[in-house]
């Protein structure tokens, strides 16, 4: 009995990449037969594989030599914060590309937080301007 699984063909990815990657699957005793009263959801999320039930996470993830699971990827961009928001992560990122000290961006999301985490590249440029600026406003007040 597998209890994890990396299945289906998504992005690129594979189960017969080198190591294997997919979109993975939970399995097991524990899993829940379904969706409360959303047979349409229940039938999205749960699939059947010779004879065994899996939760489809939306996590691509590839098994590593040791045997362990690594997360490298999402199928879709949301991600449901610890009260229960649901965040896009793309939208987040897009808007903040548009503010000219942002030169890259990733924005992570954990269930268990109440919050979202950005990793930003500034733009030097547009840095540096202003560092210039506020560095000079201050030492004109301090002289």
């Amino acid at each position: 009995l597998h209890y994890f699984y990396v299945y289906q063909y998504l992005g690129g990815y594979t189960p017969f990449n080198d190591p294997p990657q997919g979109e993975v699957l939970v399995g097991g005793p524990n899993i829940s037969p379904g969706y409360w009263k959303q047979p349409e959801k229940t039938a999205e999320d749960f699939v059947t594989i010779d004879g065994e039930r899996y939760f489809a996470t939306g996590d691509i993830g590839e098994f590593r030599e040791d045997g362990s699971l690594r997360i490298i990827d999402r199928k879709k961009d949301l991600v449901k914060l610890q009260h229960g928001e649901y965040m896009s992560l793309a939208k987040i990122e897009t808007a903040l590309l548009n503010f000219p000290l942002v030169d890259n961006i990733c924005v992570y999301g954990d269930p268990l937080s109440s919050y979202l985490i950005a990793l930003v590249v500034p733009n030097r440029k547009h840095l540096g301007e202003i560092a210039k600026e506020v560095s000079g406003l201050f030492f004109k007040e301090t002289l």
